[in-house]
């Protein structure tokens, strides 16, 4: 029977080059003197030259060293880092490091590595390198803070491969771990589009009718069993000898309501640059301009903390909105529809909601039922193929009718022209 031939396709090669990079990969220099010293003993003991066996010493000496004298090295050595309990995102945060040696001699060579996940990179990162420790050294480093949330940081660890670098060695601080609050900045508004309401009110008064809301003219008829006497169009009843009323129908009040998409696997996108930390950066400006300018505003979102709405009625009230808003995942097992169905049935006063549509529920039905019932509905809709590609544009695109707003967002949007 003749063999049979193997065919080698090129996703064969492919495994067979990928698998030889990661055993390369492994191959330090220490393993790599390490395996050389090996081959120089071999040679030596087959040809019997004293000078190889000379070699061979000094490269095992030098492994010897290059093993023992990074773990001297952090023997006695201790850090400790200082870490505020909050910041903005976007800003600098300044860290403390404080690092101390016990030991008689001094240390050389250390490097100190954190986990910062509010830099935007959760992995272990080297933030500071010591040169030589006496007894004491203090540091300040300074990080930009790139993502808000609740952020576990830590555990910090202390490296070093002193004197040779052939060899690393590596000791993990306790008790390192430490949280910090990080809040997201609101943007600056300049104009905000309230839809059907007055825009940007800036007097006492309309500040005052913002809170109280109003109705509209919408004409007179005759006086029906149960009309209130207040509504009597008087001079008109008397010309016609008969009662008659002013009708209105409710306007929404100037209030802001926004909700949030927090179901669970509706966050699209990575870091920064994802469907959610868009939602959270334009809801934090929208709360931010409305407290400044007298505006009620709640905010509610599809997780059981937020499913009741929370008001917002004063400028004092500005850190409570940006702590809830730190806070936010997309963590929740409601859906969408059924936030906004339960704040439609639930919420008395009416006036201009925001929505946020990353294409996990069909707003069409909820918009309906929006207006229906006196809201006023602006919609910020992501355009979730560029969030998936990580594909940026700066641009958006609006468009208004006399029902909606809708607001096109794509990945890389400056959401500061939405405010202009």
């Amino acid at each position: 029977m003749e063999p049979e031939s193997v065919l080698i396709s090129h996703d064969d090669d492919h495994v067979i080059i990928i698998w030889f990079k990661k055993q390369f990969a492994k191959v330090t220099l220490g393993r790599f003197l390490a395996g050389f010293s090996l081959v120089l003993t071999l040679v030596a003991w087959n040809r019997g030259i004293a000078l190889l066996y000379g070699l061979v010493a000094l490269l095992v000496a030098t492994l010897v060293v290059a093993w023992i004298f990074p773990r001297l090295n952090l023997i006695g050595v201790s850090a400790k880092r200082h870490l505020p309990a909050t910041a903005v995102e976007g800003s600098p945060v300044e860290i403390g490091l404080q690092l101390s040696n016990t030991g008689w001699f001094g240390r050389y060579l250390i490097e100190v590595w954190d986990s910062l996940p509010l830099t935007g990179q959760p992995d272990q990162q080297l933030i500071s390198f010591i040169p030589a420790l006496s007894k004491r050294s203090t540091v300040s480093i300074s990080v930009q803070c790139e993502l808000r949330g609740f952020h576990s940081v830590g555990p910090m660890t202390l490296k070093t491969g002193f004197p040779l670098g052939i060899n690393q060695r590596s000791i993990e601080i306790i008790d390192s771990r430490q949280s910090i609050l990080v809040y997201p900045q609101p943007l600056q508004v300049n104009h905000l589009d309230l839809g059907v309401l007055q825009n940007n009110p800036c007097s006492e008064t309309q500040r005052v009718n913002n809170q109280k809301g109003h109705e509209e003219f919408a004409g007179v008829r005759e006086y029906r069993h149960g009309d209130s006497i207040r509504h009597i169009h008087w001079p008109l009843s008397a010309k016609r000898n008969e009662l008659i009323v002013k009708e209105h129908h409710p306007v929404s009040s100037n209030r802001i309501i926004v909700l949030l998409d927090l179901e669970s696997n509706s966050n699209i996108g990575r870091g920064k640059h994802s469907t959610l930390e868009y939602a959270v950066t334009i809801t934090a400006s929208i709360g931010d301009y409305a407290l400044k300018h007298g505006i009620p505003f709640d905010l509610a979102g599809s997780h059981e903390t937020l499913l009741n709405p929370q008001a917002y009625t004063h400028v004092s009230q500005r850190k409570d909105l940006l702590e809830s808003l730190a806070y936010v995942q997309s963590n929740g097992e409601l859906s969408y529809f059924q936030l906004i169905q339960h704040v439609v049935f639930n919420q008395r006063q009416r006036g201009t909601v925001f929505l946020f549509d990353n294409g996990s529920s069909d707003l069409s039905a909820c918009l309906n039922l929006l207006i229906s019932r006196n809201y006023q509905p602006i919609v910020y809709r992501f355009d979730t193929r560029s969030f998936e590609l990580q594909k940026f544009h700066s641009s958006f695109v609006k468009s208004k009718d006399h029902e909606k707003t809708l607001y096109t967002i794509q990945c890389g949007t400056d959401l500061k022209r939405l405010f202009e």
